[in-house]
């Protein structure tokens, strides 16, 4: 009897230790799951924390870049401005200039004392008389006038 209850007790023992054995390499298998996914959890965490400091990478990069673009064309357009205002005051300059030179007692002035030049005696002045008239007849006038170029060739229609 004693020896039956031993074998219960030993069948209970290595029930028990095949259960204890089980349980252990169920509660391994529990702690890798979780050490798997704690760390597919960290790859995914850093994946995304390196994809978003990609993103603000990509951002700051693309501000910078249009900051410079308007910064250079705010001095140009500065530049632009400062070399319109030079212009205008060269323009207004010239036309002070041109007002100045167009004065017909400081060029009369000018062409007495620099060009020696004196008004025109009364035996130095020509006469010259009009020979013929500007405003012509299309018909008449015209012919009259070549053939008074040719040499007195005759109107045909006279």
């Amino acid at each position: 009897m004693n020896a039956a209850k031993e074998y219960k007790f030993n069948n209970f023992n290595y029930v028990n230790k095949e259960s204890d054995r089980l349980s252990r390499l169920a509660e391994e298998n529990k702690r890798q799951m979780k050490r798997r996914e704690r760390l597919m959890n960290t790859l995914v965490t850093s994946a995304l924390y390196f994809v978003c400091f990609l993103v603000v990478f990509s951002l700051a990069y693309v501000l910078i870049q249009r900051n410079s673009l308007i910064v250079k064309s705010k001095m140009e357009s500065l530049h632009l401005d400062q070399e319109i205002q030079d212009k205008t005051l060269e323009i207004e300059k010239l036309k002070t200039d041109i007002s100045q030179n167009l004065d017909l007692n400081l060029i009369e002035k000018k062409a007495m004392t620099e060009l020696n030049m004196v008004y025109p005696d009364t035996f130095q002045t020509i006469y010259i008389k009009k020979q013929w008239e500007y405003t012509m007849d299309e018909d008449t006038e015209l012919i009259n006038s070549i053939s008074k170029l040719n040499g007195g060739v005759k109107n045909e229609k006279q």
